[in-house]
C-alpha cells in the first residue's frame, strides 16, 4: 500500500496548488504571445462584430490576449471603438485605433472555440480552478503557476455557449515568457 501511494505522489509530483488545465493556451484567433515582440494591438473584424486585444504592461509584466464582442472592454483597453467614441483616458497611450481585419479563426490554438459549450470546453481543458456565475453569465478559470509566472485563463459563456476568451500571464520577475512561440502577427 506504501508503495502504490509513493507512486501515485510521484506521478502527480505531490502538486496540491491550482489544477493546470490538460494544455497550456498561448494563442488566440491566430495571435500568440510573443516576448520578442510586445506589440499592443487589437484588431476589429467588422463583418462580425468580433474584437481581439493583445496588450502588454509597460514592463512586459502582464499580458493578456482576449477575443470578445463587449465593445467596453476593448474600449477600456484604451482603443477608440465605433459608436463609443473616444476613451477619455488621461493615460500616455491616448486612444488608440483599432485594426481592421478579419479573423477566421475565433478559436484558441489547441481548439477552443467560441460557441463551445461548457462540456466541450472541461472536456478539453479539464476542470477549472474556480467557477463564477454571476448576472447570466457563467465563467470557468483556469488559475496556475508556470516557471515562477502566474497563468489565468477565463473562458465566459452565455445561455451555455462560449462568448469571449481572456488569456491572461503575469511573469513580474521576469519579463520573458518562457517556452512561447514568436508571434506569427
Amino acid at each position: 500500500m506504501t508503495k502504490v501511494l509513493i507512486a501515485l505522489l510521484l506521478l502527480h509530483g505531490g502538486h496540491h496548488g491550482p489544477a493546470r488545465p490538460k494544455w497550456e493556451e498561448k494563442s488566440l484567433a491566430g495571435y500568440v504571445f510573443s516576448p520578442k515582440q510586445d506589440k499592443n494591438i487589437a484588431v476589429w473584424d467588422k463583418a462580425s462584430g468580433w474584437y481581439l486585444v493583445r496588450s502588454y504592461d509597460c514592463d512586459g509584466a502582464i499580458q493578456s490576449l482576449i477575443l470578445t464582442r463587449d465593445r467596453k472592454l476593448v474600449r477600456q483597453e484604451g482603443y477608440a471603438v465605433p459608436s463609443l467614441g473616444a476613451t477619455g483616458s488621461d493615460d500616455s497611450y491616448g486612444d488608440r485605433k483599432l485594426t481592421h481585419r478579419s479573423l477566421t479563426k475565433l478559436a484558441t490554438g489547441k481548439g477552443v472555440k467560441i460557441g463551445d459549450t461548457s462540456e466541450m470546453v472541461v472536456q478539453k481543458l479539464g476542470k477549472p480552478s474556480t467557477i463564477h456565475n454571476k448576472a447570466g453569465f457563467l465563467e470557468y478559470n483556469y488559475h496556475f503557476d508556470h516557471k515562477g509566472a502566474t497563468v489565468d485563463n477565463t473562458y465566459t459563456f452565455k445561455a451555455g455557449m462560449l462568448i469571449q476568451i481572456v488569456l491572461g500571464f503575469d511573469d513580474e520577475e521576469d519579463d520573458s515568457l518562457p517556452d512561447i512561440p514568436p508571434s506569427i502577427h
